[in-house]
């Protein structure tokens, strides 16, 4: 019979892991107005988001946090109504974020829930997307 390690899976000691995606972004400097330019702008003037200059491991970074949807009912919910008589008590909101980091000479953004929304989608380079926890 193998030998098998003896592992703790206890909730107290297992580590708290988030998926996250990362993006090479391209054609975009490190500098603070170029970092909020590779953001889709409709974002910019959506009162619901939050950009905020940071810092991580001494590197200025642009953080970029907020939430999809309106509290409105989604459009399908009328259909229900419609077969059913009742109308569920339900809402479109979805919570997105994108951390937009400079290494070296390239520009990471690293995404949370549907952040990637938050991206220019043109500054994507191509072939670099990497889906993991962090």
């Amino acid at each position: 019979m193998p030998l098998r390690p003896s592992v703790d899976q206890s909730p107290a000691t297992a580590a708290k892991t988030r998926r996250s995606t990362v993006y090479l972004l391209r054609d975009t400097s490190t500098s603070p107005t170029d970092l909020r330019a590779a953001l889709n702008p409709g974002y910019e003037h959506d009162h619901s988001f939050v950009f905020e200059d940071v810092t991580v491991e001494g590197t200025p970074a642009l953080l970029c946090h907020g939430v999809i949807g309106h509290r409105r009912s989604p459009d399908w919910t009328s259909a229900v109504h419609t077969l059913t008589g009742r109308k569920p008590p339900v809402e479109n909101r979805t919570s997105a974020c994108a951390l937009l980091l400079p290494v070296a000479d390239g520009v990471f953004a690293l995404t949370f829930g549907m952040g990637h929304l938050l991206l220019d989608q043109s500054r994507i380079a191509p072939g670099f997307v990497f889906c993991g926890c962090c």
